[in-house]
Formats: C-alpha cells, sequence, structure tokens
C-alpha cells in the first residue's frame, strides 16, 4: 500500500524578523500562503528497515539530511513496536531547491501525513505538530491548508480566512540559498547598520485583515531578509524590477529567497507576463496561484 501527496510550495506576503530568541532562533512574524505549485511525495511500507529517499534527478537529496527522510525516521520510531519495518518515499521535484518556497518543509509534512495514514493515524495532531517543528520551523505551517499568519518561530499559526485568490509569477535566480545562509547574512547585515530588534522581544502584530482586496495585499508585501540577500544576489532587485516593470501590482522576494513573486491583478495578466519574461532567460519562472482555504 502506498500514500501518494501533493506537497505545495509557499510564499510569504510579509516577513517581519523581530529578533533572536533565547533558544537560538529568530523569532518571526508572517503570512504564509500555498501555491498551487507542488511536489509529490508519495510513502509506502518497505520490508527494508529504516527510510528509503528516491528523488529523481535529485540525487544530491537522496540522503539523511533530506527533512522526509528525518520525518519518517521519527515515525518509524514512534510506532517500532506495532508499525512496518521501514518506509520508502518518493519525492518527484517541481519546486526549486534552496529557493525561500518551502518545498523541503512542505515535502516532509506531506511525509508525516502519509506515513501516518499508512499507519491508521496512530500519531496524534499535537505530536504531529511537535515532531514537525522539531525538522524544521516552515513544517507545521504545511500540516494545515491554506493561507495564516504565522508567528514565533513557526508553531503559532492561525488560518487567514478573506485572502483573496492570487495570480502570480515566480522568478527564481540560477543560484540557491539555503535559510541559514540567509538568516546569517541578517543577522550580518542587523548589526552593522545598528537595526534595532536584533533583541528577542515579545512585541507581536495584529493579524491583518484582507477583506478579499487584493490591492490591499499588494500594499503588505515587505521581506525583512530581502535588503540583506539582495546584497549577495543582484538578481533579486533585478527580479523584482522585471515583475513591475512587466506590469505586477507589486513585488516581493520570498521567505529566504533567492526567488521572487509578482503580484498581478489577474490570471491572463500573469500568464501573458510569465510567458514574455521566460524568452531568453536561464532562469527558472513559473505562473501560479495561491490556494485558499
Amino acid at each position: 500500500m502506498k500514500v501518494m501527496t501533493k506537497a505545495p510550495a509557499k510564499i510569504n506576503l510579509f516577513l517581519h524578523i523581530i529578533g533572536l530568541r533565547p533558544d537560538g532562533f529568530h523569532e518571526i512574524e508572517s503570512v504564509f500562503v500555498p501555491l498551487e505549485l507542488h511536489d509529490i511525495v508519495t510513502v509506502e511500507v518497505s520490508p527494508i528497515p529504516g527510510v528509503i529517499i528516491e528523488c529523481p534527478g535529485f540525487p544530491e537529496i537522496e540522503n539523511k539530511s533530506n527533512l522526509v527522510y528525518k520525518a519518517l525516521s521519527r515515525i518509524l520510531d514512534l510506532s517500532k513496536n506495532s508499525g512496518p519495518p521501514g518506509f520508502k518515499s518518493t519525492i518527484l521535484k517541481k519546486i526549486p531547491i534552496c529557493a525561500g518556497l518551502g518545498g523541503g518543509s512542505s515535502d516532509a509534512a506531506a511525509a508525516l501525513l502519509a506515513a501516518n495514514r499508512l499507519l491508521s493515524r496512530p500519531v496524534e495532531k499535537q505530536s504531529l505538530l511537535e515532531i514537525a517543528l522539531d525538522i524544521g520551523s516552515d513544517v507545521p505551517f504545511f500540516l494545515g491548508s491554506g493561507p495564516a499568519w504565522v508567528r514565533g518561530r513557526g508553531e503559532i499559526i492561525e488560518p487567514v480566512l478573506d485572502l483573496p485568490k492570487l495570480p502570480l509569477v515566480l522568478i527564481k535566480p540560477t543560484a540557491g540559498m539555503s535559510t541559514k545562509q540567509a538568516y546569517s547574512m541578517w543577522d550580518e547585515h542587523s548589526h552593522f547598520n545598528n537595526i534595532k530588534g536584533l533583541t528577542y522581544t515579545h512585541h507581536s502584530a495584529s493579524k491583518p485583515a484582507f477583506n478579499g482586496n487584493v490591492a490591499q495585499v499588494a500594499n503588505l508585501l515587505c521581506n525583512d531578509l530581502e535588503v540583506a540577500t539582495a546584497r549577495c544576489f543582484d538578481s533579486v532587485a533585478l527580479s523584482i524590477g522585471k515583475l513591475l516593470d512587466a506590469g505586477a501590482m507589486a513585488a516581493a522576494m520570498s521567505g529566504s529567497g533567492p526567488t521572487v513573486f509578482g503580484l498581478f491583478a489577474s490570471a491572463a495578466e500573469a500568464q501573458e507576463v510569465g510567458v514574455r519574461l521566460s524568452r531568453g532567460t536561464d532562469s527558472w519562472i513559473v505562473v501560479t496561484r495561491s490556494l485558499n482555504h
């Protein structure tokens, strides 16, 4: 028996870094939005002990550092007295690696849900959330569905129910960046420029209200990591400029980058711009839309 699950990408409509927490993680406030763009994660019971990862086209992530490997290993540990000897997972990647789109985290969440379904859900929801957070800060978000207001280091999640459908064009430069690299650059940039907020505080903004208004979403776009990342990746600012010149209502970097996204008034306009920008470029460009509740 096997379970196949879609693992959606995400963008951050905004990402505010409050500061460093006592545990060494960064305290954030953000709106996460899942996208129609997705990987496909298949999990099946294996007679071979342990976890086997297959990712066609990406042999470099078929190892123990893969978040899917970590997720399935944790489920095996919890069910070792009544569960199978092992799991095999196949990941069909459409979401770029090290792109700020949450692909690895989403794959891990999909694997957790698939394995739990295979085992007739022996792991309770709270335990799944704890496993997810231990694997990675973005993983708990992907256990749910639809846009969410995310705080803490990723464990405080509230649904955003009034977000309109968002037509989007994504551009990822050829180079990638890990989340750890991006936050390290933010720390260095903040110290160098004496930016307040490096010390963790309990300040929390109010959850934004969108009221189905795309223009209101466009006015909200911002990312505290963008300035620091753009210092090392000229392509971030260049890609944002391309999207704005092409008619995007607004554009910003997603998560830890370097992928940027442009918000458009209609799906037809986003499609036309995506096709036009794809001509004569090595950058990865995709047209997609948000997944809402």
